[in-house]
C-alpha cells in the first residue's frame, strides 16, 4: 500500500528571516511574500528508509495562495539498488496521494537511481498561475524501486504574483 511521507523538516526562508513555529508534521508554515520583488526559498528534507514503494508521496512544502513558483530542484542519494526508481514532482492533490494533472516541475526523473540533482524542466510547473488556495508541492514515486535508505530533498522558491 502506498504511503504518504512527510519531510523531516521543511524550512521556508526569506532574506534575513526564518518562518515561525513548525507545523505538526515538522514543516514550517508558508511565508507570504508582500511583493513580487521578494523571493522565498524552501527546503524539504526526507530521511527515507528502505520501504519506499511505487505511488508513495513525499509531501514537500506549501506554495501559498497568491504566489507563483520561481524555481525548483531535487537532490537524492542513491535510493535504488537496481535502476528502476523514478519520481515526478508537482502539485499534490487534496488527498496528498496523487499529483494534479499538468502541474509537474519534474517528470519521471531517474535521479534516485544513482543519486544526484535534477532541476525543473517542465514548463507546466514553472508557469503555474497563482491560486486562491495554498497548494502542496511534493514528489510521487512513479516507478517501483528496490529501495535502500537515504536522503531526498525538494528545494523550491516562489514569489508573490503580480497578476501573472
Amino acid at each position: 500500500m502506498a504511503k504518504i511521507r512527510y519531510s523531516d523538516k521543511a524550512q521556508q526562508v526569506t532574506p534575513g528571516a526564518l518562518a515561525g513555529s513548525p507545523c505538526p508534521s515538522g514543516n514550517s508554515p508558508a511565508i507570504s511574500i508582500p511583493s513580487e520583488n521578494a523571493i522565498a526559498a524552501v527546503e524539504a528534507r526526507f530521511t527515507l528508509d528502505n520501504t519506499v514503494a511505487i505511488n508513495d508521496t513525499l509531501v514537500g512544502f506549501l506554495l501559498p495562495a497568491g504566489h507563483v513558483p520561481v524555481d525548483l530542484y531535487i537532490t537524492s542519494d542513491d535510493l535504488d539498488s537496481a535502476t528502476t526508481m523514478t519520481v515526478t514532482v508537482g502539485v499534490l492533490d487534496s488527498t496528498l496521494a496523487a499529483l494534479v494533472a499538468t502541474t509537474n516541475f519534474i517528470t519521471a526523473s531517474t535521479v534516485c537511481q544513482a543519486g544526484g540533482v535534477a532541476r525543473a524542466a517542465v514548463v507546466d510547473g514553472l508557469r503555474l498561475a497563482a491560486s486562491n488556495v495554498d497548494r502542496w508541492i511534493g514528489a510521487l514515486v512513479v516507478a517501483a524501486p528496490t529501495s535502500v535508505a537515504g536522503a531526498f530533498t525538494i528545494v523550491g522558491s516562489y514569489r508573490a504574483s503580480n497578476g501573472d
